[in-house]
């Protein structure tokens, strides 16, 4: 059900896309891995992702980023050591200053795991995200670098982000912050 839902979402917004004469953007990412759990037969230097945006009215955007983790991530994450994807869904604005590229994104993310069966409670637990990034673009084709904070939900988000504006508690904020960062390397084709 949820993969028809998610396939359906798309297909909306490909049909819909000429007539809000937006700009469709399909990419990939290059996350560096620094996390210390992964096993080195899994060989992995880095997540792969894929990306897919949309620019409505020249600044609105609109983004779904899919990162194929190692096993050994998704097991420290949720207890089974599986491959799986982290789904960051983000809504936010885009500049666009030619050549340069400025945005901002705020969103909601949850983990799939591979043959999730077992572990059905997974797909109902949403995260949220903070993304900021710039990049360049050409014509048709960009690249930019991102980073997204990635919180396990909307509590502790917005709890951090209120720590931000204490002094007191503003170090515990960004470290807080620094951990939970995912820093990607993108590389865009523009439609």
């Amino acid at each position: 059900m949820r993969k028809a839902a998610c396939i359906l979402a798309l297909l909306l917004i490909f049909v819909s896309a000429p007539v809000f004469s937006g700009e469709i953007e399909l990419g990939l990412s290059w996350t560096p891995i620094a996390d210390d759990s992964v096993s080195a037969e899994e060989d992995r230097d880095a997540i792969r992702g894929f990306h897919i945006g949309y620019v409505l009215w020249n600044f609105v955007y609109f983004s779904w980023d899919a990162l194929v983790m190692p096993p050994s991530i998704i097991e420290g994450w949720t207890g089974y050591y599986r491959p799986g994807f982290l789904n960051m869904y983000d809504a936010g604005i885009r500049f666009y200053l030619k050549p340069f590229l400025l945005y901002s994104e705020l969103g909601m993310n949850n983990v799939y795991v591979y043959n999730q069966g077992s572990s059905q409670a997974l797909s109902n637990n949403f995260g949220a995200n903070l993304r900021l990034g710039a990049g360049l673009k050409w014509d048709w084709i960009g690249v930019n670098i991102s980073g997204t904070a990635v919180f396990h939900s909307f509590s502790s988000m917005t709890g951090t982000l209120a720590e931000l504006t204490n002094e007191d508690s503003r170090d515990r904020a960004l470290e807080k912050i620094r951990k939970s960062l995912v820093p990607s390397f993108n590389l865009a084709l523009y439609f």
